[in-house]
């Protein structure tokens, strides 16, 4: 018994040979039924034909009614969106999910809305830093409007200012600023660790590598980080003793390694560790770690977020707030909205508590990731690393369509930091979460990192 599937796409053709003695018809992917063969022809697609050869008709019509079978499943999935029961779905959703949960998938489509605002809160840093960049270090707000003016540009859209204009460096429009190159290692540390996870004296080598390689300006912190360990020195010898942003701009990372572990607090401090020494900078970061991780596993706001930690309603409860963290968190709720000498009230500069104040301010406040950021651009000063911790919470709020397609479009990394930030995202403790909007508390304590 034999059965012939044969099939060809587009319509026939002629080939002519003037050498034969008639013209043959010709068909992609089909040759010429052969003599005896009953002939079966499903046509109604235009430009698809599919033919059936068998020397059996009964055996036609169980292929046909299979391949009907075939498309109307086909037809159904399409149509609703939705797999459908069964081994081969429950294979193919186990499938996608594995994936998910190991970072492979990087569509929003795809990602639980967890997992996407962990993904969001290190894109939105990225970008709000590349998008500020220009304006960088202007301790004069006067002057920041000259700037735009002169460029026949808006006080309401002052990011990627087509002129840099920093006193301190002059990077390519789009660029990272200081800050944001400062990021690069912790984000390859964290992407080659895998499940190993942070690792202290291996991000110190890293980082120093990295430093060391750097020809842009190099900040008073890895400065002095690279001094230390090129002279030998090693763990908490080779810290800066400072208490400047550096650290709280390295939260948004290991937020989205670890949002939901146990590991987080403690994984944040020894970051911090690594390059400064200061209680101060450490406890400014625990303090950001809780407010961005209760906003990346429940979707709150900022401010929702700061007062679920207030009042000990965050997944760390039973690790007590420490007073300079609680001052910290209560003086940025307590500044009225919108006051634009706010920022200068906290500080201008990147020294703690205060940068961080101002960026709880604005992330608690602003109506959306775009107005607090451009809020925190013409505030002046140190803006760029506000804006990496304002644009993390932002953009973590709503992760969908939140950071404008035209800034990602400017920030000439964001290719390379999203493929990274996906292999970041292997996160296993927010599995637990599943496709739900939030986190149950509770289930993520039973299912550590």
């Amino acid at each position: 018994m034999s059965l012939l599937l044969r099939g060809y796409y587009g319509p026939a053709t002629e080939d002519t040979n003037t050498n034969s003695s008639r013209s043959r018809r010709r068909h992609h992917l089909s040759t010429s039924p052969r003599a005896g063969d009953i002939f079966v022809s499903a046509s109604t697609w235009p430009g698809a034909h599919l033919k059936f050869y068998s020397k059996k008709p009964w055996m036609v019509l169980c292929v046909a009614s299979i391949v009907l079978s075939l498309l109307a499943l086909i037809c159904v999935q399409a149509i609703t969106g939705f797999p459908s029961s069964g081994p081969l779905s429950s294979t193919a959703s186990t499938s996608a999910s594995k994936m998910a949960s190991a970072g492979v998938v990087g569509s929003a489509s795809t990602l639980t809305v967890v997992r996407q605002r962990a993904k969001a809160a290190i894109l939105g840093g990225f970008v709000a830093d590349a998008a500020t960049m220009p304006l960088h270090w202007i301790y004069d707000r006067e002057r920041i409007e000259i700037l735009l003016k002169e460029a026949q540009l808006s006080c309401d859209r002052p990011e990627f200012y087509p002129k840099p204009a920093c006193p301190f460096y002059q990077y390519p429009l789009g660029s990272l600023s200081p800050y944001g190159d400062e990021l690069v290692p912790l984000l390859r540390h964290l992407t080659s660790q895998g499940a190993r996870g942070f690792d202290s004296r291996t991000f110190a080598k890293e980082s120093a590598a990295f430093f060391k390689s750097y020809t842009g300006r190099l900040s008073h912190v890895p400065k002095l980080f690279l001094e230390a360990t090129e002279a030998g020195k090693e763990g908490d010898e080779a810290a800066a003793p400072d208490s400047q942003a550096h650290g709280i701009i390295k939260v948004p990372l290991l937020v989205a390694r670890y949002a939901g572990s146990p590991d987080l607090l403690p994984r944040v401090t020894a970051a911090v560790r690594v390059h400064q020494c200061g209680d101060e900078s450490a406890a400014a970061s625990v303090a950001l770690a809780r407010v961005l991780e209760h906003v990346v596993l429940t979707g709150t706001t900022t401010k929702e977020a700061i007062q679920a930690v207030l009042t000990h309603a965050d997944r760390h409860a039973s690790r007590a707030l420490g007073a300079a963290e609680r001052a910290i968190l209560e003086t940025a709720l307590a500044a009225q909205y919108p006051d634009p000498d706010v920022i200068k009230k906290f500080g201008w500069s990147c020294a703690l508590p205060g940068a961080l104040q101002g960026s709880l301010y604005v992330a608690a406040h602003a109506p959306d990731y775009t107005s607090g950021v451009r809020f925190s651009i013409m505030a002046g000063g140190d803006n760029c690393s506000r804006n990496i911790v304002i644009g993390a919470l932002l953009a973590a709020q709503n992760p969908k369509n939140v950071i404008p397609a035209e800034w990602i479009a400017k920030t000439r990394p964001c290719v390379d930091v999203e493929a990274l930030a996906d292999k970041i995202n292997k996160n296993v403790a927010l599995s637990s979460c599943g496709r739900a909007n939030k986190c149950d508390f509770s289930a993520l304590k039973q299912n550590p990192l």
